[in-house]
Protein backbone atom coordinates (compact mmCIF):
# COMPACT_ATOMS: atom_id res chain seq x y z
CA UNK A 1 0.00 0.00 0.00
CA UNK A 2 2.81 2.41 0.92
CA UNK A 3 4.67 1.57 -2.31
CA UNK A 4 1.53 2.18 -4.35
CA UNK A 5 1.06 5.61 -2.76
CA UNK A 6 4.72 6.49 -3.28
CA UNK A 7 4.52 5.41 -6.93
CA UNK A 8 1.44 7.60 -7.46
CA UNK A 9 3.19 10.62 -5.93
CA UNK A 10 6.27 10.07 -8.11
CA UNK A 11 4.09 9.66 -11.20
CA UNK A 12 2.27 12.93 -10.51
CA UNK A 13 5.57 14.76 -10.02
CA UNK A 14 6.97 13.35 -13.25
CA UNK A 15 3.85 14.08 -15.30
CA UNK A 16 4.36 16.86 -17.81
CA UNK A 17 8.11 17.39 -17.48
CA UNK A 18 8.89 18.01 -21.13
CA UNK A 19 9.97 21.57 -21.92
CA UNK A 20 6.67 22.27 -23.73
CA UNK A 21 4.53 20.93 -20.90
CA UNK A 22 6.55 22.75 -18.24
CA UNK A 23 6.33 26.03 -20.15
CA UNK A 24 2.58 25.54 -20.48
CA UNK A 25 2.29 24.64 -16.79
CA UNK A 26 4.15 27.76 -15.70
CA UNK A 27 2.19 29.98 -18.09
CA UNK A 28 -1.23 28.67 -17.13
CA UNK A 29 -0.31 28.73 -13.43
CA UNK A 30 0.76 32.36 -13.65
CA UNK A 31 -2.11 33.54 -15.83
CA UNK A 32 -4.87 31.74 -13.95
CA UNK A 33 -3.19 32.54 -10.64
CA UNK A 34 -3.78 36.23 -11.30
CA UNK A 35 -7.47 35.76 -12.17
CA UNK A 36 -9.26 38.53 -10.28
CA UNK A 37 -11.44 36.31 -8.10
CA UNK A 38 -10.04 34.83 -4.91
CA UNK A 39 -10.61 31.09 -4.75
CA UNK A 40 -11.40 30.53 -8.40
CA UNK A 41 -7.73 30.49 -9.43
CA UNK A 42 -7.07 27.24 -7.57
CA UNK A 43 -10.10 25.58 -9.12
CA UNK A 44 -9.22 26.81 -12.62
CA UNK A 45 -5.60 25.64 -12.26
CA UNK A 46 -6.73 22.21 -11.05
CA UNK A 47 -9.19 21.76 -13.90
CA UNK A 48 -6.71 22.91 -16.54
CA UNK A 49 -3.95 20.65 -15.15
CA UNK A 50 -6.29 17.66 -15.23
CA UNK A 51 -7.71 18.46 -18.65
CA UNK A 52 -4.33 19.19 -20.30
CA UNK A 53 -2.47 16.49 -18.33
CA UNK A 54 0.02 18.98 -16.93
CA UNK A 55 2.08 18.79 -13.76
CA UNK A 56 -0.50 19.71 -11.13
CA UNK A 57 1.89 20.13 -8.16
CA UNK A 58 4.02 22.57 -10.18
CA UNK A 59 0.96 24.47 -11.41
CA UNK A 60 -0.51 24.80 -7.92
CA UNK A 61 2.87 25.91 -6.56
CA UNK A 62 3.01 28.70 -9.14
CA UNK A 63 -0.62 29.57 -8.46
CA UNK A 64 0.13 29.94 -4.74
CA UNK A 65 3.34 31.89 -5.38
CA UNK A 66 1.50 34.50 -7.46
CA UNK A 67 -1.34 34.85 -4.95
CA UNK A 68 0.04 38.17 -3.61
CA UNK A 69 0.18 39.40 -7.21
CA UNK A 70 -3.46 38.40 -7.64
CA UNK A 71 -4.46 40.54 -4.67
CA UNK A 72 -2.32 43.48 -5.79
CA UNK A 73 -3.75 43.42 -9.35
CA UNK A 74 -7.44 43.19 -8.45
CA UNK A 75 -8.00 46.93 -8.06
CA UNK A 76 -5.95 47.98 -11.12
CA UNK A 77 -7.77 45.36 -13.22
CA UNK A 78 -11.15 46.64 -11.99
CA UNK A 79 -10.22 50.26 -12.69
CA UNK A 80 -8.78 49.48 -16.13
CA UNK A 81 -11.84 47.42 -17.04
CA UNK A 82 -14.12 50.21 -15.87
CA UNK A 83 -12.22 52.57 -18.16
CA UNK A 84 -12.62 50.12 -21.06
CA UNK A 85 -16.37 49.94 -20.48
CA UNK A 86 -16.70 53.63 -19.64
CA UNK A 87 -18.23 52.77 -16.27
CA UNK A 88 -17.94 55.08 -13.29
CA UNK A 89 -15.38 53.88 -10.79
CA UNK A 90 -17.33 53.54 -7.58
CA UNK A 91 -16.33 52.51 -4.15
CA UNK A 92 -18.72 50.45 -2.14
CA UNK A 93 -19.18 51.31 1.49
CA UNK A 94 -20.93 48.46 3.23
CA UNK A 95 -22.23 50.93 5.81
CA UNK A 96 -24.18 52.72 3.07
CA UNK A 97 -25.97 49.54 2.01
CA UNK A 98 -28.87 48.10 3.96
CA UNK A 99 -28.03 44.41 3.76
CA UNK A 100 -31.27 43.48 5.48
CA UNK A 101 -33.44 44.69 2.61
CA UNK A 102 -33.89 43.20 -0.82
CA UNK A 103 -32.99 46.55 -2.42
CA UNK A 104 -29.70 46.69 -0.49
CA UNK A 105 -28.71 43.18 -1.53
CA UNK A 106 -29.60 43.95 -5.15
CA UNK A 107 -27.54 47.16 -5.07
CA UNK A 108 -24.55 45.30 -3.59
CA UNK A 109 -24.86 42.52 -6.19
CA UNK A 110 -25.11 45.05 -9.04
CA UNK A 111 -22.02 46.97 -7.91
CA UNK A 112 -19.96 43.85 -7.29
CA UNK A 113 -20.90 42.29 -10.62
CA UNK A 114 -19.87 45.48 -12.47
CA UNK A 115 -16.55 45.54 -10.64
CA UNK A 116 -15.91 41.83 -11.19
CA UNK A 117 -16.90 41.96 -14.85
CA UNK A 118 -14.66 44.92 -15.58
CA UNK A 119 -11.76 43.28 -13.71
CA UNK A 120 -12.14 40.05 -15.72
CA UNK A 121 -12.27 42.03 -18.97
CA UNK A 122 -9.04 43.89 -18.16
CA UNK A 123 -7.41 40.64 -17.00
CA UNK A 124 -8.28 38.93 -20.30
CA UNK A 125 -7.08 41.86 -22.41
CA UNK A 126 -3.74 42.07 -20.61
CA UNK A 127 -3.10 38.38 -20.03
CA UNK A 128 -3.81 37.19 -23.58
CA UNK A 129 -0.71 38.76 -25.17
CA UNK A 130 1.31 38.35 -21.96
CA UNK A 131 0.64 34.61 -21.85
CA UNK A 132 1.92 34.11 -25.40
CA UNK A 133 5.13 36.01 -24.69
CA UNK A 134 5.59 34.29 -21.34
CA UNK A 135 5.00 30.82 -22.82
CA UNK A 136 7.64 31.22 -25.51
CA UNK A 137 10.17 32.69 -23.09
CA UNK A 138 9.58 29.79 -20.67
CA UNK A 139 9.78 27.30 -23.52
CA UNK A 140 13.16 28.66 -24.52
CA UNK A 141 14.29 28.64 -20.89
CA UNK A 142 13.29 25.00 -20.32
CA UNK A 143 14.75 23.82 -23.63
CA UNK A 144 18.10 25.28 -22.56
CA UNK A 145 18.11 23.59 -19.15
CA UNK A 146 20.33 20.50 -19.23
CA UNK A 147 18.61 19.09 -16.15
CA UNK A 148 15.22 19.02 -17.89
CA UNK A 149 16.71 17.49 -21.03
CA UNK A 150 18.38 14.72 -19.03
CA UNK A 151 15.26 14.11 -16.95
CA UNK A 152 13.08 13.91 -20.06
CA UNK A 153 15.43 11.43 -21.73
CA UNK A 154 15.60 9.30 -18.58
CA UNK A 155 11.81 9.18 -18.22
CA UNK A 156 11.44 8.26 -21.92
CA UNK A 157 13.89 5.36 -21.47
CA UNK A 158 11.90 4.01 -18.50
CA UNK A 159 8.67 3.97 -20.53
Amino acid sequence: MKKKLTDRIHASLKQGVTPKKLALTFTIGLVLGTFPAVGLATLLCTLSALFLRLNMPAMQLINYLVYPLQLILMVPFAELGANFLDLPITSIAITDIDLFSAEGIFMLWENLSDIFGSAVLAWAVIMAPFSILFYFSMLRFFKNLKFIQNFTKASENVN
